[in-house]
């Protein structure tokens, strides 16, 4: 196995530049995903030409925040994922200050409480567009400082308030309508089309 990566070397505006990097070791509650899709974000593009986020004592440094791909190697401690299970994952370099754990590698390392399996029906470039759009939405949709919704569920209650979605054509606001539904549902009756409100 080798390892390939995107580099980012200097801060602010200059092209990547792809070379070799380490595998990665699965330590304890980590995997190793092979990658096979990754999501670029605006953030992303923000990060490359504007500097933010990247410290030069951070450089040089793999970026990236979205991965799908497949298991190849799992930490002593891992026990609900195994070597060859298709998933998604957010393995981001910034919460944890670890210059290069990035997404733009071709073998990625993650802690496992940000991975999740990716359904057969779902191609590993439909995967790859969610950890960080639903991590967005989640955290506006369930946090107590902002909408304080109950957490998704496979049949939610009724829900005692209104929530209005103005628009969701971007992936963050598709997750965001899916995630409000998986919150709780609409009681009879409670549903206003704009056309009445006139």
């Amino acid at each position: 196995m080798s390892n390939k990566a995107a580099w980012y070397t200097e801060v602010k505006g200059r092209p990547f530049k792809v070379d070799d990097a380490p595998i990665p070791e699965p330590k304890a509650n980590k995997i190793v995903i092979r990658n096979h899709a990754i999501a670029i974000n605006p953030v992303d593009a923000a990060i490359q030409r504007l500097g933010m986020l990247v410290t030069e004592d951070q450089l040089p440094n793999i970026l990236g925040f979205d991965v799908s791909g497949d298991i190849v190697s799992v930490g002593s401690k891992v026990t609900n994922f195994k070597t060859g299970d298709q998933v998604l994952a957010m393995p981001s370099s910034f919460p944890a200050n670890l210059p290069r754990t990035g997404t733009f590698q071709l073998y990625v390392v993650s802690n496992t409480v940000i991975v999740s399996k990716n359904p057969d029906s779902v191609t590993y470039t439909q995967a790859s567009v969610l950890p960080l759009c639903m991590m967005v939405a989640a955290i506006r949709l369930y946090s107590k400082d902002t909408f304080d919704l109950p957490l998704p569920q496979l049949n939610p209650s009724p829900l005692n308030k209104v929530l209005l979605a103005w628009g969701g054509s971007s992936s963050v606001g598709s997750c965001a309508i899916q995630g409000a539904k998986a919150a709780g549902k609409i009681s009879q009756g409670q549903t206003t089309r704009l056309d009445d409100m006139r």
